[in-house]
């Protein structure tokens, strides 16, 4: 279904073409814009064999335009497949977007990424951990009041498989600092990238690519994610790893262990300080300032975004004596790590029942 032409890119159009300059007024064209761009997705089927229609049409088009030097973004994973990216390059000497290589180990489930993560702290992983990770892979986040807010994840092992690749060391990336207007890129979509850091204005046409119906059948794959995964679901490392932590602290915070307070007390805190240490070297994998990280969490998660933007100026002043109060007070809050739906709320209702249950105890 074509979309209607009433977006910032189609007013920008409007008004180049009622400039002075009419004789461009059928030169460039929304229509145009669209052709071209999938022949581009046309011949990238060609060279991958997938057969001259695998795309059918776009999703997402946008007009992009920086006015002056920006800082680039962090490498991150847009959800996409699978759909591709397409990035129409329209400025004089404009660098392309960042595409990474990663060496490997791949990282698609739990058990996968418990060994990325000890390597990553450079310790073994808590017992614990892993069994919860092994048993609560494929819960359904959506249908637990403690992960609900996640449900758009489907399950832990799901988001994993697109997203688990962030933790991955990066071997190489691919750019070219200056190409001319009309160059273009299709890439696969849930691919680790990055746009630029720029020195002057850049402007390029995105959209993504949707393969036709047929195709999908012939490529094994879902009619409904071509419509779904339009990229608007994105992560980087850190941002994906807050949001694993809240899964993840959520669980252990009301799962039934059968032990006394104390040790099940101890066996949390030891999971959380396990996934809170893995900060520190995620963020040194991907240096940026704090900004760049705290914009894109959202502010309805307030508490998280600052504790974020604190750890990143600790670790690029090299502040030691930051950085573990900052570790303390993620493990012991019940608000920083939790989503915000209230996860707050259904650990501290756990909390005064272990209390009441402790003092009917003590009084048998």
């Amino acid at each position: 279904e074509e979309e209607k032409d009433n977006t910032a890119a189609s007013e920008l159009l409007l008004n180049f073409h009622s400039s002075t300059k009419k004789r461009y007024e059928t030169v460039l064209t929304i229509e145009k814009l669209k052709q071209y761009m999938l022949g581009m997705c046309t011949r990238h089927s060609n060279i991958k064999h997938y057969g001259c229609n695998m795309y059918a049409k776009l999703g997402n088009l946008m007009f992009i335009l920086a006015f002056g030097p920006t800082s680039g973004q962090i490498r991150h994973i847009d959800k996409m497949e699978p759909n591709v990216q397409i990035c129409l390059y329209m400025s004089q000497n404009c660098p392309t977007t960042k595409v990474y290589d990663l060496d490997e180990p791949t990282i698609t489930n739990t058990e996968e990424i418990c060994e990325r993560w000890g390597v990553m702290n450079n310790e073994n992983v808590p017992e614990t951990l892993k069994a919860l990770l092994l048993e609560c892979g494929d819960w359904k986040l959506g249908d637990r009041r403690q992960t609900r807010y996640f449900g758009f994840l489907n399950t832990i092992n799901e988001s994993i498989k697109t997203f688990g690749k962030l933790y991955r060391p990066l071997a190489s990336q691919l750019a070219l600092k200056s190409v001319d207007p009309g160059t273009t890129l299709v890439s696969p979509g849930n691919e680790v990238h990055a746009g630029p850091k720029t020195s002057g204005p850049r402007m390029f046409a995105f959209a993504i690519g949707i393969p036709s119906n047929d195709q999908t059948e012939d490529f094994s794959l879902n009619n409904d994610d071509t419509d779904t995964n339009d990229g608007e679901v994105q992560y980087h490392p850190v941002l994906f790893h807050v949001d694993l932590c809240t899964i993840l602290f959520a669980i252990v915070d009301n799962f039934e262990f059968h032990l006394d307070h104390d040790q099940e007390k101890q066996m949390q805190d030891d999971v959380k300080k396990f996934l809170i240490r893995l900060f520190i070297h995620l963020i040194g994998d991907s240096p940026g300032p704090g900004d760049m990280y705290d914009n894109l969490i959202t502010d309805e998660r307030k508490e998280v975004k600052e504790w974020v933007s604190k750890l990143v100026q600790a670790l690029w002043e090299g502040n030691e004596w930051k950085i573990q109060p900052l570790i303390v007070e993620a493990i012991s809050s019940n608000s920083i790590f939790y989503s915000p739906t209230g996860g707050k709320n259904l650990k501290e209702r756990r909390q005064r029942r272990r209390r009441s249950k402790k003092k009917k105890v003590g009084m048998e």
